[in-house]
C-alpha cells in the first residue's frame, strides 16, 4: 500500500509542476499577444501565429484586459490584490 501512495504523490507532484509550466506559458502567450497587438499586428495574423481560433483569441484578450483593469484599480486605490 505504501508504494501505491508514493506513486499517487509522485503523479500529483508531476501534475502540479506541469500546471505551473502551463500557467507560465499562458502568461507568456498573453504578453506576446498584447505586444504584437500593440505593435500593430493584425488579429488575423496573430490568430494564425498563436494557433487560436478568433473566439479563443477574443477570450484571451478579454481575460487579459479584465485582469489588467483589476490590477490598475488596485494601484489607483493603493490596494494590493488578494491571493485568497
Amino acid at each position: 500500500m505504501n508504494e501505491e501512495i508514493k506513486q499517487v504523490w509522485a503523479a500529483a507532484a508531476c501534475l502540479e509542476s506541469l500546471q505551473a509550466e502551463m500557467d507560465q506559458a499562458q502568461a507568456a502567450l498573453d504578453s506576446a499577444l498584447m505586444e504584437a497587438m500593440g505593435a500593430g499586428a493584425g488579429l488575423d495574423t496573430i490568430t494564425v501565429a498563436a494557433n487560436l481560433t478568433a473566439p479563443e483569441l477574443n477570450a484571451r484578450i478579454s481575460t487579459f484586459a479584465a485582469s489588467m483593469a483589476v490590477a490598475e484599480e488596485a494601484v489607483r486605490s493603493d490596494r494590493r490584490p488578494s491571493l485568497l
